[in-house]
């Protein structure tokens, strides 16, 4: 049985990696009472695909998890059960059933949205004029890992709002192809935006 669940990563996860948070989610399924399947070869693990890595310091209201298990059990049974088991930080929005034959969930995946709370004190207007550029740009580098990149082509959608409080609010569209995956925190430091004192939050995944 292969079943997707979609949940959140709140702020008392904000900083723990990808690789822990794998981690976590095996500790999840052993404190359920969950069978989990395990993959074939000499180092055998267990099937659990999270979709993509979400950067150490952001939050997340829509991640994506696809867990292969050994019994076929309604789907209330497991959701109630992995809810109890879930430590402070993770929250289950909700538990499907999805075709052993479905594809890869990380193949899937098209494009992801953000949503970024902008720290006190921002300059709306200017910072709209730089959006607009950025928009109306063709090619915008940045250096990734010791190589120049075009991040113009990996932003699929940019928009700034204003919250009740005056806070500015950037909504971003990125691509997160395997290939070509955008990042949040290099769009705002192109803006002259520091990430670490913004609060970034990924809303949505997007698939095929």
């Amino acid at each position: 049985m292969r079943i997707r669940i979609v949940f959140k990563k709140t702020q008392a996860m904000r900083f723990t990696g990808h690789l822990d948070l794998q981690q976590t989610w095996m500790r999840v399924f052993r404190r359920a009472g969950i069978q989990l399947e395990y993959s074939q070869g000499f180092h055998q693990q267990p099937k659990l695909q999270l979709a993509s890595a979400l950067p150490l310091g952001y939050v997340s209201s829509g991640e994506v998890l696809d867990a292969w298990i050994k019994e076929e059990l309604p789907l209330l049974d497991l959701s109630m059960k992995i809810q109890a088991a879930l430590p402070p930080g993770l929250e289950v929005i909700r538990v499907e059933e999805i075709p052993l034959d479905a594809p890869k969930v990380q193949v899937a995946l098209q494009s992801a949205d953000y949503q970024i709370t902008l720290p006190p004190n921002e300059n709306i207007q200017e910072l709209q004029k730089k959006i607009s550029l950025f928009i109306h740009s063709t090619e915008i580098l940045v250096e990734r890992r010791g190589k120049t990149r075009n991040i113009r082509d990996l932003v699929e959608g940019l928009d700034l709002t204003t919250t009740t409080e005056d806070k500015g609010v950037i909504i971003m569209r990125l691509s997160a192809r395997e290939s070509a995956t955008g990042r949040a925190d290099e769009v705002l430091s192109h803006l002259g935006i520091d990430p670490y004192k913004s609060l970034i939050e990924r809303i949505s995944l997007n698939f095929a």
